[in-house]
């Protein structure tokens, strides 16, 4: 008997996946990385039955098995596919797998492995644009992409308009190309569509839409539409006319604050009143109370709102400080805080005596005329 320990071969196929067309065929191959010194044999049997193998005879067939010898272990053998005509106007649907059965001492090579899949598209189906998704996210000074292509084949070549509508048109949304073409022989192929997100000033994300329009074989009438929101990559921020206030004792100041860019909805800033009670804040001066709240549409987050800050009279002579804490929310503006320092200057230290002052009366510098009178003050 032959004791020979034969090695294991690697088998490596051409391909892993295949999109195809009713009526159409496509190939692959399989061949050995190294001799086997014996017969091995891979068996290959599609899952679906609108999936056929076509022999070298042109009869189709539900299974095939490939032979390799030592003598042809590295002549690429061709497996040819085939998708049967149906009657119904649709694609079939998910991926469809061509499995493969090794033989003895055969492994699949990196890159194979024990299924094919097949894309199965139904040439018959309704005219209709068939995008990658309804909508697509672009992050600002970014890029992204969307496929199209056609549902079924034409009768004769198609092109697709791509523009931005007059009523909805964003200049900061650029794609190309403006427009595809598709034949009778690519129209399952798809193109791609290159969708740029210039930087802006603001700090809101955008919205766009381009409309897709064809016209040709018999796609005159077919429409669609792909949603574009750009995210922002500049989240707004607070803008002060100080962040460090002087008031004087009993009386008020006031600072500014706005939004540096605009909301994607109304913002709502809140102040927090400082630990310091002397020191007092109101947003609404009109309004009975102090306020402490401050909101800023998508209209006026431009517009300067004001803060009035109020220091009361205490019984010491020394400078109070205090800080006013601001936090927002709402619109793209969740994250953003900021802080106005304040001093309050005291009025209480101009009416101070030192206490080893020496008062100076008339009695003590009372002197006759022509005489200068001297007096030490301790």
């Amino acid at each position: 008997t032959n004791s020979t320990p034969y090695p294991t071969v690697q088998a490596e196929r051409s391909k892993n996946h295949l999109q195809m067309v009713e009526g159409d065929t496509a190939t692959f191959t399989y061949v050995l990385k190294a001799n086997p010194y014996a017969d091995r044999t891979i068996q290959i049997a599609p899952a679906h039955d609108g999936l056929k193998i076509v022999k070298g005879d042109g009869t189709k067939v539900d299974e095939l098995t490939l032979t390799f010898t030592a003598d042809n272990w590295d002549d690429a053998q061709t497996v040819t596919l085939s998708v049967e005509h149906d009657a119904d106007r649709n694609d079939i649907q998910g991926r469809q797998d061509v499995n493969f059965t090794l033989g003895d001492k055969l492994t699949h090579a990196s890159g194979s492995n024990a299924t094919l899949t097949v894309q199965m598209l139904d040439d018959d189906a309704a005219p209709a644009l068939t995008l990658s998704g309804a909508s697509l996210t672009v992050d600002e000074g970014g890029s992204g992409t969307f496929t199209v292509r056609l549902a079924g084949r034409p009768s004769a070549a198609v092109t697709v308009v791509l523009v931005q509508p007059s009523n909805a048109a964003n200049d900061d949304v650029t794609f190309t190309p403006a427009s595809l073409a598709f034949t009778t022989s690519n129209w399952h192929t798809v193109q791609t569509v290159t969708v740029r997100a210039t930087e802006d000033a603001d700090g809101r994300d955008d919205t766009a839409t381009i409309s897709l329009s064809a016209s040709g074989g018999d796609y005159g009438s077919v429409n669609d539409r792909v949603a574009v929101t750009v995210t922002d990559d500049e989240p707004g921020d607070l803008e002060f006319s100080t962040t460090r206030l002087d008031v004087d004792e009993g009386g008020s100041e006031i600072f500014t604050v706005k939004l540096t860019g605009q909301p994607s909805a109304s913002v709502t800033l809140t102040l927090v009143q400082p630990d310091n009670t002397d020191v007092m804040l109101d947003t609404d001066t009109g309004t009975t109370g102090n306020q402490n709240t401050l909101t800023f549409t998508t209209g006026n987050w431009g517009t300067v709102q004001n803060v009035t800050v109020r220091a009361a009279n205490d019984g010491d002579a020394g400078n109070d400080t205090a800080t006013i804490s601001l936090s927002a929310s709402g619109g793209g503006y969740s994250s953003i805080t900021g802080s106005v320092r304040i001093t309050v200057r005291d009025d209480d230290d101009i009416d101070r005596v030192p206490a080893n002052f020496n008062p100076i009366t008339l009695a003590d510098i009372a002197a006759t005329e022509g005489s200068v009178v001297a007096r030490s003050i301790a």
